[in-house]
């Protein structure tokens, strides 16, 4: 039985260990550096970012349609002949040359208060795109930051377990040695045998865990998001470098999808501006010149023709698609303030929950931690020396190992809070745009 238990903790901390084959990549930033450094992290996803790319790509496809808004109407050219005999002429022997006309016209249509809005409303779609490409890179930061603190969470999580495990594997082989000469009972044997057997298993679905995390992060990423062991990489560690976060819900910050709903309800405002100019017609000037070759009937040879087309627009005038735009319009004005509100409260439930468990954090990190280690010294002290029971050996690691998996717990929660703080409050969209 010892021997098993020692095969698989092998195999449990081979699976821990960081396989060569998804090294850092030469020039890339480690996980780690990300993790620690704001601007880094967001200089990297403007940089290499598939999403971020793709909302660049639509900011430049909103800049061509501010040029297309400001082109004019292509003219059009005609051209025509007729007069051509189908039968006999009036005179005879009159041919083709002698009795048809040619016609060349040019015509070109002006719009009448209609390319200012449509540039305005273009010009204000770019704005809209330019904003989302904020939200989006935000919301990336945001998911990569959740990815590699998903990583770090279920690998200090095995290791612990892992670490656990080997010391109760080496107990377990102290104690079969006692239990050859008779020192301890069987049942006691067997109760440390059932202990290490539940360590290993929670130890190898944390590994697990952290082998799936890893997979995904190095998904999203398009990297390894191995973080070396030599980086000492910690959720402590990592909350102490975190920057401190405002707290004042009436702090002004960055929020792109509030200001996106908001650029939205301006594009349909010059949407709405631009559909009530439909009731103003555009007007179709030409100008004409006509050769005739019928001249033996006293036909001028060479006219010009000058004309105007105006449309009658009783029809279309524009006043529903006017008043389609008008009512998205309110609808995006009315969204924003329900976003605002929603953001207010979300920042308030936020700054709540993280005050709550840093308390609880340093609560169980120190006074917690000293004093569950303490017993567990004790408790094994007592053990070796007679005075203590397997159960209440049993009872301590246990104890112990519970507090040290719900430290790691709150200081992750600590993590996913302060993580979507961030975001609540925009502070990685100010980044973002002062880059």
């Amino acid at each position: 039985m010892p021997k098993n238990f020692s095969f698989r903790l092998a195999i449990l901390l081979l699976a821990l260990a960081p396989s060569s084959s998804l090294a850092t990549e030469i020039g890339t930033p480690s996980p780690w550096d990300l993790m620690t450094s704001p601007e880094l992290l967001v200089d990297w996803v403007l940089q290499n970012d598939v999403m971020v790319s793709a909302a660049q790509a639509n900011v430049d496809a909103a800049s061509a349609q501010i040029k297309q808004a400001g082109v004019f109407q292509n003219p059009s050219f005609e051209f025509s002949m007729g007069n051509m005999p189908a039968g006999k002429t009036v005179s005879r022997g009159l041919g083709f040359n002698e009795v048809a006309y040619y016609e060349f016209s040019l015509e070109q249509t002006f719009e009448i208060g209609k390319r200012r809005p449509r540039i305005s409303s273009a010009k204000a779609a770019k704005k809209a795109s330019e904003i989302e490409l904020v939200h989006t890179a935000a919301q990336r930061i945001h998911d990569v930051r959740k990815a590699i603190g998903r990583v770090l969470y279920f690998k200090e999580k095995a290791a612990l377990l892992a670490s656990q495990a080997a010391e109760n594997q080496t107990i377990l082989d102290l104690e079969n040695q006692r239990l050859l000469l008779g020192d301890i009972s069987p049942n006691d044997y067997s109760r440390l045998q059932l202990d290490s057997l539940e360590l290993v298993t929670d130890a190898r679905q944390a590994t697990t865990d952290y082998q799936a995390a890893l997979a995904s992060c190095t998904a999203l990423l398009g990297i390894s998001c191995e973080i070396a062991d030599s980086e000492s990489p910690t959720l402590a560690k990592l909350l102490e470098h975190a920057p401190n976060l405002p707290t004042d819900v009436s702090t002004e910050h960055s929020r792109p999808d509030i200001a996106l709903l908001g650029q939205l309800a301006l594009v349909a405002e010059h949407e709405q501006r631009l559909a009530s100019r439909n009731k103003i017609p555009d007007p179709s000037i030409f100008v004409g010149y006509t050769h005739d070759r019928f001249t033996i009937a006293d036909n001028l040879s060479h006219t010009f023709s000058v004309g105007i087309s105006i449309p009658l627009t009783f029809a279309n005038t524009g006043r529903h698609e006017a008043a389609a735009a008008g009512a998205k319009a309110i609808e995006q004005r009315a969204l924003q303030r329900q976003l605002k509100r929603e953001a207010e409260a979300e920042i308030a439930e936020l700054n709540t929950q993280l005050a709550a468990l840093t308390k609880t954090n340093a609560l169980f990190s120190t006074e917690a931690v000293q004093q569950s280690t303490a017993v567990l010294e004790g408790t094994v002290k007592g053990f070796n020396q007679g005075t203590k029971s397997m159960t209440d050996l049993l009872l301590a690691r246990r104890t112990h190992t519970n507090l040290g998996l719900k430290v790691i717990d709150i200081q992750y929660q600590i993590f996913v809070v302060t993580n979507q703080l961030r975001m609540a409050l925009g502070l990685d969209a100010e980044i973002v745009q002062n880059r």
